[in-house]
């Protein structure tokens, strides 16, 4: 692994714990969607930074690997893991106002 996905991967572990540790302080419907946000996507980031973990350690032969497509593997993951929390945030949100809508 290089530096700049280690260094990555541990902030988003502790990140992650901090959360999880703090989870009761989060009592409105707004934070706890911000909850779920915020912990789909450091877990989503987590298990994408570990895929490409093992991608490029057992699967892409050492001599033909690129180290700039290494550097930024962070990133991508980074990138993908937001889309699709975004994506989840939004179609939760909608849900809860529909039901408000409904109610």
């Amino acid at each position: 692994m290089n530096k700049p996905t280690i260094v990555c991967i541990s902030i988003a572990i502790l990140l992650t714990l901090i959360l999880f540790i703090y989870k009761r302080r989060f009592h409105t419907k707004y934070l706890k969607l911000l909850f779920r946000f915020f912990s789909t996507f450091l877990l989503l980031y987590l298990l994408i930074q570990f895929l490409v973990f093992i991608r490029w350690e057992y699967f892409v032969p050492s001599n033909t690997s690129n180290d700039t497509a290494r550097n930024f593997a962070f990133l991508t993951g980074a990138v993908f893991s937001f889309t699709i929390s975004f994506v989840i945030l939004l179609i939760d949100f909608l849900i809860k106002l529909l039901r408000n809508k409904k109610t």
